[in-house]
């Protein structure tokens, strides 16, 4: 074999070595009236590079060994931007620059947890932030933010023995107005022992406890919130664990003073996430018979049917800036 064979050799092998270790996944898609956007990732050797693109531009969000989230769109009164938490610290983007950071860094502090809504029903967003310390596993911060160009923290809470790990907004009784529940980690004096729980507080400038039930009927991993049945009512939709140490998806319905069971779903070797769409259809990552699988379940006539599907990518709605065209 002549040395220029062997060249060619040896380039088809690195070339077809190096395609086997590039891998590419959408992670959301960005939809508006022209606007038809991705955000995807690529890794090679298990390097993530996190990319957003559309007609107009192609942007790196974050690289390496920094933890990139998609955390949706945040409405001010003036433009709607797509928010990312990468590693500490919230960034900002319209659909073509990067508009503005806030950062915990500075504080030694990380983000756990992050969710978005409109609390005070003023049309602007708020962004609600679980912050911890450096190298724990909860939080110990409430901080809630609104961004009129600027960011501006106008609320902070410090819970001393909750251990917070979740922060999400619902409307779970119904009235329009929405409710913050915080996920913590700890013991009740009614159930004595360190677990995950869901406590709900009412907003009114400041939270509220509204309900801070000892647990749920099962032991749970994760949980969100939907209206599964369309009643305007939230219902808390859990990744709950069996006995025999399986996964199944259990739903709760706001009764006036507390929460009861409706009806969960068949069990799953593993339940790795649960996720909703602006439809409040739930998608769940789940493993059976050594298989990992997305499936979209639905509540209808008082019970979960499974449909499987081959991926979930959520989808962010944004408007466009008047005068601005893709």
């Amino acid at each position: 074999m002549t040395r220029k064979k062997k060249f060619i050799l040896f380039f088809f092998i690195i070339m077809i070595g190096s395609i086997q270790l590039l891998s590419f996944e959408y992670v959301s898609l960005i939809k508006g009236e022209t606007i038809n956007g991705s955000i995807f990732c690529i890794k090679l050797w298990d390097d993530p590079i996190y990319m957003m693109k559309n007609k107009n531009s192609l942007k790196m969000i974050g690289m390496g060994k920094e933890n990139v989230k998609v955390e949706g769109c945040v409405k001010s009164d003036k433009d709607e931007y797509i928010l990312f938490i990468v590693e500490d610290e919230l960034r900002l983007y319209d659909r073509d620059e990067k508009i503005i950071t806030y950062s915990v860094k500075k504080d030694n502090r990380k983000i756990i947890s992050c969710a978005i809504d409109d609390l005070n029903q003023d049309g602007i967003d708020e962004i609600l932030l679980i912050t911890g310390k450096k190298g724990e596993s909860v939080g110990n911060e409430l901080v809630i933010l609104s961004f009129d160009g600027v960011f501006h923290e106008f609320f902070r809470k410090t819970f001393q023995q909750l251990n917070p790990w979740k922060v999400q907004t619902a409307d779970v009784d119904g009235d329009g107005k929405k409710e913050i529940s915080i996920g913590v980690y700890k013991k009740t004096r009614f159930h004595p022992i360190m677990a995950k729980r869901p406590f709900i507080y009412d907003w009114n400038e400041g939270i509220i406890p509204k309900w801070r039930g000892s647990r749920l009927s099962k032991p749970f991993e994760d949980y969100i919130f939907a209206d599964i049945d369309h009643d305007k009512m939230d219902e808390i939709i859990s990744i709950e664990v069996l006995k025999n140490g399986k996964n199944v998806i259990n739903s709760y319905k706001w009764k006036g003073f507390g929460f009861e069971g409706i009806r969960e779903s068949s069990s799953y070797d593993k339940i790795y996430e649960i996720c909703k769409d602006d439809k409040n259809k739930i998608y769940a990552k789940v493993k059976n018979e050594k298989k990992i699988k997305w499936v979209k379940l639905t509540y209808k006539e008082e019970k979960w049917t499974e449909e499987k599907i081959k991926d979930y990518v959520p989808i962010i709605y944004i408007k466009e800036r008047k005068g601005k065209n893709d």
